[in-house]
Order: C-alpha cells, then structure tokens, then sequence
C-alpha cells in the first residue's frame, strides 16, 4: 500500500508478492524458498527475489556481485571479472558480461554505482530464467533480478532496492538495451 503496489496472497506453490508498475515495467518482489535434503534432514534457504521482465534489443547481460573469500578464490581458478575503470567500485565487486562496452556504459551512471554500493549482500543480474532459478524463458525476454540470501522485511530497505531497480531500467533504456516504454 505504502509503495502504491499490489499484494498476491501466498498459493500452496507460490509465496506472497508484491508488484509495482513503473512506467511500462512490473517489478515484482517475493520470498523464495530452497529446500535441500543433507543426512536425511531437510533445511531451507529463503531467498528475498526482485524481478522485472524485459523485452531484449541487444542480449545484453550482466551479472554483479560483492567479492568475497569464495570469489577471490574463483578468480584465482580463472573466474573472468571485468574491471570497469572506477578503482573503488571494482575493488568491491565481481563483474560479469556477455558486451564490456555496454556494462561500461550501463555503469556509468554515478547514481547507478551509488545505489549499488550501498547494499551490504547484493547479486544483480540479467537472467534469461523465470525467477533466475525457473524455467528459460523465450528468446529476447530476460528478467532483471535482484537476490539475497534473507528475507527482508525492513520497509526502508525494499524501498531503497526499489529505487536501485528504478535506476537500472532507466541506464537500460538510456543505453538501449531495452524497449523504451511506447
């Protein structure tokens, strides 16, 4: 309500959802549940998913993370991380691409890397699956999505990723990767 979206009540295989209409893209926020089986227990990873469909010019993808332990290692192992050319900015992420020219121009939107640096656990990502994990969705339409680990629950914080996304489909317009809105 607070954000002017529309609440989707949890269905036995769904969770709950909210989506948000910006100009002529849903963004779609939800809590997804992995389920694995270890020793004969069963545990279960929530996942806190920002998705929004786009419609594809280019093919462009990207996927951004925060370095840590286990990224340092893979780049030792021959894991590719594009450097972008700000030295703060790729100090603290792994980059990956299928076009370095259009992730330099996507990312050069200072309010872009703004919004970027400041969420502490972030995996941002153009992903050509439903829901990045689900099924491949049909050729030109991919999915910009957000993922974390956690459920969020904190009003301020999915407002502040909201506002990240806003960000991301604009720079992707700006560049032309995605339709504009007709």
């Amino acid at each position: 309500e607070e954000m002017n979206g529309k609440f989707i009540e949890r269905s036995y295989h769904n969770s709950a959802k909210a989506t948000l209409k910006h100009l002529d893209l849903n963004v779609t926020f939800d809590n997804y549940t992995e389920y694995k089986t270890a020793g004969g227990q069963t545990f279960e990873q929530i996942y806190t998913r920002i998705v929004s469909p786009i419609k594809s010019n280019d093919n462009f993808r990207f996927e951004i993370y925060r370095k840590n332990i286990f990224s340092s290692i893979a780049k030792i192992f021959g894991a590719q991380d594009v450097e972008i050319g700000n030295p703060e900015f790729d100090k603290k992420f792994i980059i990956k691409t299928n076009n370095e020219f259009k992730l330099k121009a996507f990312l050069r939107n200072k309010d872009l890397r703004v919004h970027i640096e400041n969420c502490d656990k972030i995996n941002l990502q153009i992903s050509d699956r439903e829901g990045i994990w689900g099924p491949k969705l049909a050729v030109n339409q991919f999915e910009l999505s957000f993922f974390i680990k956690e459920p969020i629950n904190d009003i301020q914080k999915l407002k502040s990723i909201y506002s990240l996304f806003i960000e991301m489909l604009k720079q992707l317009k700006e560049i032309n990767s995605i339709q504009a809105s007709g």
